[in-house]
């Protein structure tokens, strides 16, 4: 799984794997959350957006189409 460290004051890190379409953020507080079933596309779409963390919390939450799990 590719990391990439984000410059954000909530998010330390997104990670997505391709091959399970799983996209795994670690907050800066320790959190660490799975969503599952993520197209390549959406994935793309947060990282590559102007504001990280308002596009990953309307895509992956507020809009509630994915299911997700709070691992730690």
């Amino acid at each position: 799984m590719k990391k990439i460290h984000i410059d954000s004051s909530y998010i330390d890190y997104i990670g997505y794997d391709k091959y399970n379409e799983l996209i795994e953020i670690k907050y800066l507080n320790g959190n660490l959350y799975y969503y599952y079933k993520i197209p390549k596309e959406v994935y793309e779409e947060i990282i590559y957006s102007d504001d990280i963390e308002k596009s990953s919390h309307k895509i992956l939450i507020e809009d509630d189409k994915y299911e997700y799990e709070k691992i730690v």
